[in-house]
């Protein structure tokens, strides 16, 4: 951990949210993953040579003991990476993206932007990287807003 993160925080073990990300970003862009596009959507625009609005998301939070590591974590734009962070949408055991029911089909954008995805696989990252099963179950468990992954698809 850098000096500048200990200095902020007094402990060498505290870790702070933007640094847990930049730390899978890295992780990430090691693994050749970051990048590319949002693993729900697609989505991938660049202004110049920058990729815009791509994120490191992690699965398991660090603040639940997660790890910092490409299989922890997946590429996706703001917009599901917000909605993943509160539990609107998890993966099922072969990757696929379950919505939960909880969320209103009838709200403005939603069959745009997160109803059409659903039971869609995710863009794939290469093989040694996919979603760790653990880190998804652990989610599903304790951030999804739905049903267990039981049955759903």
């Amino acid at each position: 951990m850098t000096g500048r993160v200990t200095e902020a925080c007094g402990n060498p073990q505290c870790m702070s949210r933007r640094t847990a990300h930049d730390v899978l970003k890295k992780a990430f862009e090691a693994a050749g993953l970051n990048g590319h596009h949002c693993a729900v959507c697609g989505f991938n625009v660049t202004l110049g040579d920058r990729l815009i609005a791509i994120e490191a998301a992690h699965i398991k939070w660090h603040s639940a003991e997660g790890p910092d590591i490409p299989r922890n974590g997946m590429a996706l734009c703001a917009l599901h990476h917000k909605l993943f962070d509160r539990g609107v949408f998890t993966l099922s055991d072969q990757l696929a993206i379950k919505v939960s029911e909880q969320v209103d089909p009838a709200s403005p954008g939603f069959e745009e932007w997160l109803g059409r995805f659903k039971g869609r696989d995710i863009y794939f990252p290469s093989e040694p990287y996919l979603p760790d099963a653990a880190y998804v179950q652990w989610y599903t468990k304790q951030v999804f807003k739905g049903e267990s992954a039981a049955g759903q698809s």
